[in-house]
């Protein structure tokens, strides 16, 4: 159902939001996205009864590894945006994760330059949902026979937004399930699964989709509300026209050991 509000009761509800974390309950309804047909979630538990030590890549505030049960007793998180830290550290201590900070002059050099803080084949399990990683310092920190699991966006992803608002896709190089995977061969990591998917996703009002793009960096770099505002109420009539507005998310998953 669309929302009755005005533009503007919806734009300035958008922009007061306080971005915390990864939390995305603020969308809940407002943007409705179709599942894969894998539950990443339940992929890391399966994972979980054998790992004694954990890394989460890009946790965010937390919001997932804080749900996962039975969490290892060495259990580490790392976040790059700065907000972010306290949130995780916040929700994660109590459950005895240790959050690392690795924010340099951007949100993920430090990792993608080959720095992340932790010792050569020190980590049982690598998860990583959303988050860049450099193949080699995955591989380097692992144990042997440990695991690296992660979902990630694939290039493209809601284009059709992108398009919309006139905006050039911002997704260079090309970053699909098959160039992951081959970084993560020439790391030297055998690939034990893969999937990629096109799901339906689904605006429901034009505050979701300021709220998205606000925390949604990847999609469209420095949004900002005046600049984009014609192009703005123009997709606002169109979902009241229409009743949403429809993109399209590419999604893969691959699951990676260590040999």
């Amino acid at each position: 159902m669309v929302d009755g509000r005005s533009y503007e009761e919806l734009v300035k509800e958008a922009l007061e939001w306080k971005i915390s974390g990864w939390d995305f309950t603020h969308l809940k309804g407002r943007l409705v996205e179709e599942p894969t047909t894998w539950h990443y979630s339940d992929r890391v538990t399966e994972l979980l009864p054998a790992a004694k030590s954990l890394l989460d890549m890009g946790t965010g505030g937390g919001e997932l590894l804080s749900t996962l049960p039975l969490l290892p007793l060495e259990c580490y998180a790392t976040e790059g945006y700065p907000p972010n830290v306290s949130v995780a550290g916040d929700r994660l201590r109590k459950l005895g994760v240790e959050v690392v900070q690795t924010y340099c002059d951007d949100n993920w050099v430090i990792e993608q330059r080959g720095g992340m803080p932790f010792q050569d084949s020190s980590i049982d399990l690598v998860i990583n949902r959303h988050e860049s990683f450099n193949a080699g310092e995955v591989f380097r920190v692992l144990k042997a026979g440990g695991t690296f699991i992660t979902q990630q966006v694939g290039s493209g992803s809601k284009r059709e937004l992108n398009e919309f608002l006139g905006v050039a896709d911002q997704w260079h190089p090309e970053w699909n399930m098959r160039v992951a995977s081959r970084q993560l061969e020439d790391a030297s990591f055998t690939i034990k699964e893969e999937q990629e998917a096109e799901t339906k996703a689904m605006f429901m009002d034009i505050g979701a989709v300021v709220c998205y793009l606000r925390i949604a960096s990847w999609q469209i770099d420095d949004f900002e509300v005046r600049r984009f505002e014609r192009r703005l109420r123009m997709l606002d009539r169109k979902i009241r026209e229409e009743g949403h507005f429809l993109t399209t998310n590419r999604l893969f998953y691959i699951k990676a050991v260590k040999s």
